[in-house]
C-alpha cells in the first residue's frame, strides 16, 4: 500500500506516535517502532525532495529575473 503523506501529516504522526509510545498502555512497541522507522525515512525522503525543489525554484526564479533585466534594464 501506498500513502502520499505531506511533510507537516508526517511530523504530525511522528509527534502523535512518540506520545503514544511514551503514554500508552495499548501500545505494541514492536509495532509502533517499526511505524515510527517508517515514517522518519518517509520524512527524510520528503525533505530530500523539498531542497531539491527550493534548489529548482530558485534556479527557475535567478534565470527570470536575469531574462527580464537584459530584457528591460529594469527590475
Amino acid at each position: 500500500m501506498n500513502m502520499n503523506l505531506t511533510q507537516s501529516e508526517m511530523n504530525e504522526l511522528i509527534y502523535a506516535l512518540g506520545i503514544a509510545q511514551m503514554h500508552g498502555k495499548m501500545v505494541r512497541k514492536d509495532i509502533a517502532e517499526q511505524v515510527s522507522n517508517k515514517l522518519y525515512r518517509a520524512l527524510a525522503v520528503e525533505n530530500v525532495r523539498l531542497e531539491k525543489q527550493l534548489e529548482q525554484d530558485n534556479i527557475v526564479h535567478d534565470m527570470n529575473f536575469k531574462r527580464r533585466y537584459i530584457e528591460t534594464g529594469n527590475y
